[in-house]
Parts: C-alpha cells; structure tokens; sequence
C-alpha cells in the first residue's frame, strides 16, 4: 500500500480511500507543507502579472477599430438616381457612425493622455454646428427617431413576430406537461481508515442506485387547440418573415475613412498598406456585422418551418393521448404528438429569439441615440464650460451607451471592447 504523510494532520492518504477524501487531504498537507515564502512570492507574482497584463489592455482601450458607412456617398448616389436611401441602410449606417465618431474621439484623445480635456474637445466638433466638418451625432441623434421607425416598418413582420408568436409558443409549451421520476433503492458500502499509528478501522455508508423512471406526460387539447388556431391566423396574415428590403453600401471609400481605419488597426497594417480591397471590406462592417444580416434569414428560415407544421400539429391533435410508462433511462422524449409540439414550440421560440435579434437593437438606438447626445453636451459643458457635473461619469456613460448602441446592432461587426477585465 503506499502512503503519503501529512506531518501536521498526522492523517494518511491512502489509494483507497474515497476520492474526496484523498483529494481535501492532499489540498490541506499543500497548505500546511508549503512555506511561506512561496506564498509570498506566488501572490507577488500573480501581483505582477495582473499589472502588466492591466496595463496591456488599458493600452488597447485607445485602439477602438473604425471604419464610418459612407453613408454619404450613399446618400449621393442615390440623389443621383432620383430615389431616397432605403429605410434599412439609412438605419444601420447611421448609427454605426453615431457611435464611430464616439470611438475615433476617444482614440484621439487617448493617443494624448487621459484627461477629459481632450476628449471633450474632440466630441465638442461632434455636436457643436458652428465647428462642423461632416455630419454632427447630434443631427443623427436628432433625426434617429424618424430613421428607426422607417426601419421598424421594413421590418414589420418580424415585429409582428416578436408580439404574436410569444402566445403560439406558450400555448405550444403548455400544451403537454412532462415529468420524470427516477426510482431508487440505497446500497450499503464499506471503506477503510487507519491512523498514524496503523490502527485501522471499517465504516459502513450508503450509496443511492438508479433503478427505473417512470416518464408521465400529460396532454391538455385546450392548449393545443389554441397554439393552433394562433398560429393559423397569424400565417393566414404573415406567410412569412423575409425581409425584402437589401442594405446598401458604397463603391469606394475616402481619404478620411481610410485614415480612420488605417490608423485604428495599425497592429493589422504594420506590415503593408491597406488596398482598396480592404478598406471597403472594413468599410462596409456595418452592413456586413449587422443583427439584420446575422438574424432575418434565421427568423424567416425558422417560421418557414414552424409554418409547415400547421398539418402535423392537427394531425397530432387526433392522436395525442396522455401517457405514463418506464424505462430505464433518465429521460424519455415521449409519445409522438409531444415530439410535434415542442419541435413546433423550438421553432417558434428561435423565430422569436431571431426577429427579436433584429428589433430591439434599433429600438435601443432610437431610445438611447438623443441620450446619447445629450450627455455628450453636458459633458463637453462640465468640462470646458465650467458647468457643475461629475465628468468622470459622464465619460463613462458616454463610451459605455456608444458601445451598447453599437453591440446591440452589429453582433458580428468590430470588437470595440479592447479593454477586457476578465483577460486581466
């Protein structure tokens, strides 16, 4: 047998002894056996780590990657052409420039230092009409009201969705109850201890073993027949969820937006100049990144199918009976008709999921865009103006709404959180 000596419990570990048992004295003869110094020197040197690793992430807080929409040669483009830009694209690129602008004033001003003078110069311009060289966020912010409800109407029916289908799958969900009861029996088992002096002693103790389970699944047609007659009438007025409205995004880039993504993404870029390839790629991230992209093929992929599980799910209503029975499994997926409805219920909790991915974030902007603007004037207020307020906060909110703006929009668009306490 082999054993190891714990000097200051005086207790063995013994290979067979119950895991936890080896384990808690294995952790307690570590405590006790290693001295201090190494303690001291381990907490220095996670100290030390954590610092470093700090300061490399703060580095990275003024690296924020940029790349504006160009919606301004879209604008022209479609002046040209004697059309308005459609609701979408005026939308998305919009607010990806509300909360690029944020972000190029914060790398400017901490490519200089961190105090807030600097930065409140830089989001004076953005607000301020008497210092405009390009579109101001607070005439974005002004008019995001008008631009997110045109976006609503282009996507009303994934709106819809989100309002109707929540009753379709609460009905679908409660349509069938399931229960799984495992049955058990307890098992005597002995283990054996021994002092340091070799003495040893056998103790008795119980483990649970896993006999059956019994799988109850309880039907209720009430339900069922109500998941059925919502999601009826609700395809009779919505066959789909397709979005049909495209973004649309510019041919080229200009010198400013280029030196905007050049210098933002200088790690990407130290060893060759970007092509026209690639601005246009960063460029048109906002349309590319965008929840529209990533979620309306998903909420109408999915609602395709939850719609042509309309036959199934009557069929199943003919059927479906209540059913108790045993297996020796944890978990049984029942009777066919149950299948039905929760594949039913899947598919309507993802359309939602999906359609939801689309309609909150531009509900967000359109409620935090005039937020936005006005914590951006008072702050530039409180610190260049002399006004009372608290600019550290101020700061903070302003960079934490951009980014929120930005996240709740384009969920596969930059990473404009270059900061990361949970790296450090």
């Amino acid at each position: 047998m082999s054993i190891f000596k714990n000097q200051h419990s005086n207790s063995l570990i013994q290979k067979d002894d119950p895991w936890h048992k080896r384990a808690w004295k294995w952790a307690r003869h570590q405590v006790f056996n290693t001295t201090a110094e190494v303690w001291v020197l381990a907490a220095l040197g996670l100290t030390l780590a954590g610092g470093l690793s700090a300061r490399y992430y703060a580095s990275k807080a003024g690296e924020i990657p940029l790349a504006f929409s160009e919606i301004e040669q879209i604008t022209s483009d479609f002046n040209k052409a004697g059309k308005p830009v459609p609701a979408l694209t005026q939308y998305y690129a919009v607010n990806n420039d509300i909360t690029m602008k944020v972000f190029e004033s914060n790398n400017i001003a901490l490519a200089v230092n961190k105090s807030h003078t600097v930065f409140a110069h830089e989001m004076q311009t953005r607000v301020d009409a008497s210092l405009k060289k390009h579109a101001l966020i607070s005439e974005y912010a002004d008019g995001m009201a008008r631009d997110g409800a045109n976006a609503l109407e282009s996507v009303r029916k994934l709106e819809d969705a989100t309002r109707a289908l929540p009753a379709v799958s609460n009905a679908l969900d409660n349509s069938w109850d399931a229960s799984h009861y495992d049955v058990t029996h307890q098992e005597p088992r002995t283990s054996r201890s021994c002092d340091s002096k070799g003495n040893c002693t056998t103790s008795t103790y119980y483990v649970t073993v896993y006999d059956y389970t019994i799988h109850t699944f309880t039907y209720h047609a009430q339900e069922a027949q109500r998941a059925l007659t919502l999601l009826k009438d609700f395809v009779v007025n919505t066959p789909d969820l397709s979005v049909q409205e495209r973004l649309y995004v510019a041919g080229m880039t200009h010198g400013e937006n280029q030196e905007a993504i050049r210098n933002s993404m200088k790690a990407k870029f130290k060893d060759h100049a970007p092509t026209e390839a690639e601005y246009l790629e960063y460029a048109n991230t906002w349309a590319k990144g965008s929840n529209l992209h990533k979620y309306a093929p998903q909420a109408a992929a999915e609602y395709r199918e939850l719609a042509s599980m309309i036959n199934a799910l009557e069929a199943a209503q003919e059927t479906a009976r209540s059913a108790r029975y045993i297996t020796y499994s944890h978990y049984d997926s029942g009777p066919k008709e149950h299948r039905i409805a929760e594949a039913a219920e899947t598919h309507a909790d993802r359309a939602i999921q999906a359609s939801h991915g689309v309609t909150d974030g531009i509900h967000f902007s359109m409620q935090q865009a005039p937020e936005l603007n006005r914590m951006i004037k008072e702050y530039v207020d409180v610190v260049l103006n002399g006004k009372q307020g608290d600019a550290d906060e101020l700061r903070s909110g302003i960079m934490k709404t951009a980014r929120a703006m930005y996240d709740n929009n384009y969920e596969n668009g930059f990473d404009v959180h270059t900061f990361k306490w949970l790296n450090v």
